[in-house]
This record gives structure tokens, sequence and C-alpha cells, in this order.
């Protein structure tokens, strides 16, 4: 068989979730069975990242903002003009405004489409209209999911989990080393979050949560990891690190910044929190659970249904920094064995259902799928 001739169209010029799970996508396609092309912005991280993947042919997109019609309306052509000179089977798009772009110039160049959805939304467009310009809709949680309860937009959607590359979170590759970096004591019970720095991400709660336990018996620290990306969350930052000054946190708190080596830092850590407001999913999640480390998630979007009953974790009420405080704390009076095999079920789960080779081999079974109708 001919190799399926797939177009994926990401916007971002910076890194997100949604980007590195393109990614790792990217990375474990079978290149025998599909010839994969990616149409971003010039220079964005996404299409650096992927200059080692020399199978990936990139094509510039300049994919402006919507905002900018006469902008819109030449991407969307071109999309349609590539897509037409490649002879491309599928076009694949990533998340929500790419799917803007991708949806609509791949269905006027009359190719089939498939939407990978990574965010909840509540807009018509986002639940109506681009579902409907869709042959297949991939979605990261049965939360996702939730959003098309339509019948005839149901039957389009395909449940598959995002993963984590198991390769580089090997355990046995990683020293975990971040305590020594820091000059934190080994009995320090270390506790850390990562991801972007923005208000829905419900770092404030951690630190909230900080200063009700700060009198603990046992000793801890709390680092959090990640930077401000986009121009609407800038002063989030400032807010925090005025608030733990307010709280008298500083010697409990410490803001790292943006780091490159996250599977380092969750093998250091002692447990993992994420506690955003309506996760679409939490690829941090699996990171942290990938590196043996336990975690604290809110009872709220896709979270909770990456740890379920799988004994390596907690699920707490959302937007509550006192049950965050206590669950925290019953975390902080387990023993070290007892912290083991919860980080020992978190691997298990993640080897199981998130791996990057599972989600490769589930999106191309769609692939053929959809090209042989």
């Amino acid at each position: 068989m001919n190799k399926i001739k797939i177009a994926f169209v990401d916007h971002a010029r910076a890194m997100g979730g949604a980007e590195y799970s393109l990614y790792y996508l990217l990375k474990e396609l079978d290149y025998n069975m599909v010839q994969p092309y990616l149409l971003t912005p010039p220079n964005s991280e996404l299409q650096k990242m992927v200059g080692n993947l020399s199978s990936v042919r990139v094509v510039n997109m300049e994919l402006d903002s919507i905002k900018n019609f006469k902008g819109f309306i030449k991407d969307i052509r071109d999309i349609r003009r590539f897509c037409k000179q490649e002879h491309i089977d599928i076009i694949h798009t990533n998340s929500y405004r790419g799917a803007i772009y991708g949806l609509i110039g791949g269905k006027l160049a009359r190719k089939k489409t498939v939407w990978h959805v990574r965010d909840i939304h509540e807009s018509v467009l986002f639940k109506s209209i681009l579902p409907r310009l869709s042959d297949k809709i991939i979605t990261i949680s049965n939360a996702v999911s939730n959003q098309f309860s339509k019948n005839t937009i149901h039957k389009k959607v395909n449940l598959i989990y995002n993963g984590v590359d198991l390769k580089l979170y090997n355990i046995q590759d990683i020293k975990g080393d971040l305590k020594s970096e820091l000059s934190i004591s080994k009995d320090t019970f270390l506790i850390g979050m990562v991801g972007r720095i923005d208000r829905w991400k419900g770092f404030h709660y951690l630190i909230k949560s900080a200063s009700i336990i700060k009198n603990s018996s046992r000793k801890f620290k709390i680092v959090i990891v990640g930077d401000e990306i986009l121009t609407k969350e800038k002063g989030y930052l400032d807010e925090l690190k005025r608030l733990v000054i307010e709280l008298e946190l500083e010697d409990k708190v410490e803001f790292l910044g943006a780091r490159k080596d996250i599977p380092n830092v969750m093998k250091s850590l002692d447990l993992f929190i994420s506690y955003s407001n309506n996760e679409p999913f939490g690829r941090v999640i699996i990171e942290a659970l990938a590196m043996k480390t336990p975690v604290i998630v809110a009872n709220s979007g896709g979270a909770p249904e990456i740890i379920l009953d799988s004994n390596c974790g907690d699920i707490v009420e959302s937007n509550n920094e006192e049950n965050l405080a206590k669950s925290m704390i019953q975390f902080m009076e387990l023993s070290q064995q007892s912290l083991d095999l919860l980080g020992e079920n978190g691997r298990k789960r993640v080897e199981e259902f998130f791996s990057t080779e599972l989600v490769a081999v589930k999106v191309t079974q769609l692939y053929k799928k959809l090209y042989n109708n």
C-alpha cells in the first residue's frame, strides 16, 4: 500500500502541552506507513524540535491571528493549495486555532480531516461548527469527549489519551538530583508543581496550602517550575511571588523558572501536584507518574481519569486550599515504603495506558480506517 500522506497543522509559535504531544506523535509514527508533513509558523519552537526528525517534511505557514482577516484567508488558501499540490490524504489539525485553519482549508481541498481536540471550550464554533468540518475527532480525555454529546457528532469521537516517552522518562537513566542542586537536605519532603504559569493552573492554591501546613513537624519545600508564556498571563507570576512574601513563605517556596530537565525534576520530587481547574488532560501528571512520583490532582476536567483507582495518588476537590493541604499532610506522614509503592503503581499505569508508542498505534489505526473509507 502507498504511504498515507498526512498534513499536520499547528499554529503555535511557543511550545505548550499540545505541541509536545504532537511532537511525540510525529516521533513515534511508522514512516513506512505514513508520510507526515508539518504546517507551522516559520521558526516556531515545534518546527525547531521537529528538525531532528528527518522523515517529517516541514512547511512554513504563517497562521496569523484570525483577527487579521486578509492573512486568515491567505492561510486557508495556502493550506488548500498545498493539500492539492502534494496530494495529501488526511489533514490532522492540532488543538483549537489550528483546527480553524486546517479544517476549512482541508474541506476546501476536499480532503479527509481529523481534529485533535485538546481543549475544553463553550463556544458554538468549538462545539458545533468545527465538529461538522471534521471526519474524525480525537479527544484526550472523557472530559473533552463529553463536550460533543450530539449523536451525529459523538459518532466521530475517538478517545486517545496523551502519552509520555518512556525512553526519555527512563527511571534508570535519570539522577533526580534537584535536592542536591538546591542544597535541600535529603530528609526534606520536596513538593513540586510544573507547568505554564497561568491562573487556571491553580498555583495560588498551592501557595495558600503551604501556609496552612508551614508549621508541620515534617520539613518540606515547594518548588514551582515554569514561566509565563502568553501575554494574557503576564503579571500572575509577580502576584504569586507577592503572595509568598505576604504569607511569610520565603523559606518554603522557591520559583525555579522554566527548565528543560523535567524528568530530573519529576524524579527528585516526593510529591507532585496538579491543581488546574478543568484541565483537559494533564501531561505533567503522567510525566510525574512515569518517574514514580505520587500525585495529587484536582477533581476537575480529565485529570482524575489518569489515576482513577490505580493507588498512585489522590484526587481532591478543586479550588480549595484546605482540602489540598490536608492531602499534602497525609502524603508527608507516609513511610518511604508506602511512597515507593505508590510510585511503582504510577509507573505501571503509565506503561499500560499512557505511552507515546500506544498513542501512535491508535492514531495510525484511525488513519487507516479513514483512508480506506
